[in-house]
């Protein structure tokens, strides 16, 4: 059994992963990839939103494009 220092047991909920991508069919491609290998995606279409949700939220990995809409990733 794993458990991290202040967090959920990780058998217990998939890696979540921040899915950043200014194009939106790279963007659902991509995250229709990793649903079906067992992952929890969060969607952002905007580096601001990216940020927004990476100050709520604690990802496992974060895959952002460089070419976004309001700002280089």
């Amino acid at each position: 059994m794993t458990i991290e220092a202040n967090g959920p047991n990780l058998a217990e909920r998939p890696p979540c992963v921040l899915n950043v991508d200014g194009d939106p069919a790279a963007l659902c491609t991509r995250s229709r990839v990793l649903h079906a290998a067992g992952y929890a995606v969060v969607e952002a279409g905007s580096g601001a939103e990216a940020l927004r949700l990476a100050g709520e939220t604690t990802f496992d990995l974060i895959l952002l494009d460089v070419l976004l809409p309001d700002m280089d990733g």
